[in-house]
């Protein structure tokens, strides 16, 4: 079995993709992605893998909602390890597995083999165990119920009133059960039977590659080791986190390959791992527990970059198309924008050329005006001079009209110097026609640079053109090594079949 991790699979992706740096793809989207092609791979090439499931006291039915990532059952086994094999036809119904038998599973007194003897002995539980009645709650003092016992497992106290199925088990002394016990059935016993009927499935499941857990190594803590046919280790010189369900694990000196059954929380880089089958062999102290960082074989480790680089690309085509699309549609609308502004700022510099030409001809009339002005004074003075002298040849008190004369004279004067402070204001080099002119010309100088914005949108929208060409040739790219992965997978594929013949009894 291989072992590459996450990290490693998506390196190979980032090789393939010429994109070790990530400059364009991302280390996480490249992982997002390979971990959504496990399905695609598994369904050419599932993760084959026997799970074992107990029967339930007088009932042919099986719940499969503890078994993750399934794709489809290929055989179920009851009982086992029979020779030749006791294979069952069967029905899946939602979550439900109906076995096609005879005869209920019955719990009853059952015995096992007694070790380096060929005897047998009934299976009874280690320890004192004490039932509350009306509770689901079961304790025990000197028990063993983590090694002892799994999920499934029925228990009885010496009476034999009832079978009562186990629903969890907290310690080696605490379970809890998936119903309440009878009120005769209260109080210690130290003969309680217990009763489990495995059944076995051969499943075929997604396979997986782990992403959080990168400490694959750790080592049995237990002075006495354990024996064939446990269910239990505990393992130290573990990192930290947890060890997740269904990831595959070997120990060292033992035969066979493990599945953990259920995620194992990691303290103090220690943490209880209970896995199926069962102990081929005795787990000594100290024995390498080794876990592995993907169900993938050696074929699908080499297909699975391939079909990921494939994918990768092609989702970052579209998205860029996309993203392209959007630009080039926020570039026409600049242009049309810019032109508007454009057709703005013509209509401005005319307006400006219209007013300073207006002011023009308005000045020129102002200073024909004035000159009139001027004249009339001009008239006006000569007329006073005129009058003043006739008046001043009859002398009547102190000449008063002479003085008003001379007044009025006096303001005439001053009229003239206003008079030619405007005609200053109307010259043709005015300070405010200049501004005008200067005006004009920023603004000629804004529809320049607007051009010049115009051409520059321009050429984005030709890149825009190559780039697509560029796309097109990844997307042909990605197509091709998407198909010729397709291709490799469906070799792999083996044909499906079903056998539905299988006795009853």
């Amino acid at each position: 079995m291989a072992a590459l991790t996450d990290a490693e699979l998506t390196d190979r992706v980032e090789e393939i993709l010429e994109d070790g740096s990530n400059a364009i793809f991302t280390a996480a989207s490249i992982s997002s992605q390979l971990q959504d092609d496990l399905k695609t791979v598994s369904f050419y090439k599932p993760w084959e893998i026997r799970q074992t499931l107990f029967a339930r006291d007088g009932s042919r039915e099986l719940s499969l909602s503890t078994i993750d990532n399934l794709i489809d059952i290929d055989e179920v086994e009851y009982p086992i390890d029979r020779d030749p094999r006791a294979f069952r036809s069967f029905e899946e119904n939602h979550q439900m597995l109906i076995m096609d038998i005879r005869a209920k599973p019955s719990a009853t007194i059952q015995q096992k083999d007694i070790l380096l003897t060929t005897g047998t002995e009934n299976q009874v539980l280690t320890g004192t165990v004490t039932f509350t009645a009306n509770s689901t709650a079961v304790t025990g003092s000197g028990t063993a119920f983590s090694t002892e016992l799994q999920v499934g497992y029925y228990i009885s106290p010496t009476s034999l009133t009832a079978w009562y199925r186990v629903a969890s088990i907290t310690d080696d002394t605490n379970l809890v059960l998936a119903e309440v016990v009878k009120t005769n059935d209260g109080g210690a016993d130290t003969g309680t039977y217990y009763w489990f009927r495995p059944v076995y499935l051969y499943c075929n499941k997604n396979h997986y590659v782990e992403k959080t857990q990168t400490d694959l190594a750790g080592a049995i803590d237990l002075v006495a080791g354990y024996a064939k046919d446990s269910w239990m280790v505990h393992v130290d010189a573990l990192g930290t986190g947890t060890m997740p369900r269904d990831m595959l694990f070997t120990i060292a000196g033992v035969d066979g390959v493990y599945r953990i059954t259920d995620d194992a929380t990691i303290g103090s880089s220690e943490a209880d791992i209970f896995f199926d089958p069962p102990l081929k062999g005795v787990a000594a102290d100290n024995s390498v527990v080794t876990f592995y960082a993907s169900s993938l074989d050696k074929e699908l480790e080499s297909v699975l970059p391939d079909y990921t680089a494939a994918k990768v690309a092609l989702n970052w085509v579209g998205d860029t198309r996309t993203t392209q699309d959007n630009v080039r549609t926020i570039l026409d609308t600049t242009n049309t924008e810019l032109d508007k502004v454009g057709a703005r700022l013509t209509n401005a510099v005319a307006h400006i050329t219209s007013g300073a030409g207006e002011i023009t001809d308005k000045r020129a009339a102002a200073i024909t005006e004035l000159d009139l002005a001027n004249q009339m004074i001009d008239d006006s003075e000569t007329d006073l001079d005129a009058a003043t002298s006739l008046i001043n040849t009859v002398t009547i008190g102190d000449n008063p009209v002479g003085k008003r004369i001379n007044s009025a004279m006096a303001r005439l004067s001053n009229s003239r110097a206003e008079i030619n402070l405007a005609r200053g204001y109307l010259v043709p080099h005015s300070t405010g026609l200049a501004y005008s002119n200067l005006a004009a010309r920023e603004l000629q100088a804004a529809n320049g640079y607007i051009s010049e914005g115009t051409s520059y949108i321009n050429e984005a929208m030709a890149r825009l053109r190559t780039s697509t060409l560029q796309l097109t040739h990844l997307q042909n790219w990605a197509n091709r090594k998407l198909e010729a992965t397709l291709q490799t997978l469906r070799r792999m594929s083996s044909p499906k079949q079903k056998t539905y013949g299988y006795s009853r009894d």
